[in-house]
């Protein structure tokens, strides 16, 4: 078995020989392995084959098909060409590749979203009361006192511009009293008021600066006092604008400051018995601040 094996040997050696010689020397399995014709049907010379083994490099382990037939060394030599080659096709397709901006910072506060909150404040004014019918009168007291409420609002958005709508209700103790002559006190006072309004403002990050208006509304009191007394409550309906801060203190609160002007119209109220029918005409300035929570 020996002597069979060094045969064999000795016949892979002679065929992969650095000499020139015809490949009609090569057994039929290894023309075949090669892509040559069989021996007698043409003649191939090693140049043609196009690689070359030294005889003592070449090895045949049982491992792999290419190490039986091309040696470990030169396997190894191959893959590194192939890495090279692939990487030499990737440098100019990122050459090619255009810059891309990537932001360096994290995005601004985003003021899209619903909101539910308290405000509180003082408000100031004036009453303007006159008489609709037998001897006309007038009277003007001014008003003013603390209120405190709730609101909801929702806003969107667009790059630095903020659009939505707000709703608010306050209970108030907004009231004054003048007297016309000794003995007769006229007076009007502001049981509640609240408004539907629009909103539009400009974002700064966690600052926003905003413009508000819409409809208004107020319940009223008026009254008379002459030794009897007279009142009477209507619903005022008329229209606020004014402007304010907000800032985020985080991504949920929101703290702010704010400034209204109402004008809620003249109301006419009927008296009753001695007393005369009368106009009222209540206009309201508002300070205050308020909180709140995003959902």
């Amino acid at each position: 078995m020996a002597a069979a094996a060094i045969r064999r040997n000795k016949a892979r050696i002679r065929i992969f020989s650095l000499n020139r010689r015809s490949c009609t020397a090569m057994l039929p399995r290894q023309c075949r392995l090669f892509g040559l014709p069989s021996p007698g049907m043409a003649r191939a010379t090693s140049a043609e084959i196009g690689f070359r083994f030294v005889a003592n490099r070449v090895r045949f382990p049982e491992r792999t098909f290419l190490n039986r037939h091309f040696g470990e060394f030169d396997v190894r030599r191959l893959m590194v060409a192939s890495a090279g080659f692939l990487a030499a096709l990737a440098v100019p397709a990122f050459a090619a590749d255009p810059m891309v901006d990537v932001p360096m910072t994290a995005p601004g506060f985003d003021w899209t979203g619903y909101y539910a909150g308290l405000q509180a404040g003082y408000g100031w004014g004036q009453s303007d009361i006159s008489g609709t019918e037998g001897e006309p009168f007038s009277a003007s007291p001014d008003i003013d006192g603390g209120f405190v409420g709730g609101h909801i609002a929702g806003l969107w958005q667009f790059d630095q511009a903020v659009l939505g709508g707000e709703a608010d209700l306050n209970y108030s103790s907004v009231d004054g009293t003048t007297e016309a002559e000794p003995g007769n006190t006229f007076g009007t006072d502001i049981k509640w008021f609240g408004s539907i309004n629009a909103k539009a403002g400009y974002a700064m990050d966690r600052t926003l600066v905003y413009g508000i208006g819409g409809i208004a509304f107020a319940g009223i009191e008026t009254s008379q006092a002459t030794g009897t007394a007279f009142d009477s409550s209507r619903t005022s309906v008329g229209w606020t604008v004014g402007a304010g801060v907000d800032y985020a203190l985080t991504d949920k609160f929101v703290v702010g400051a704010q400034y209204r002007y109402y004008d809620f119209g003249s109301e006419h109220y009927d008296a009753s018995g001695d007393f005369t029918d009368r106009d009222q005409d209540v206009k309201l300035n508002t300070v205050g601040i308020n909180l709140s929570y995003k959902f």
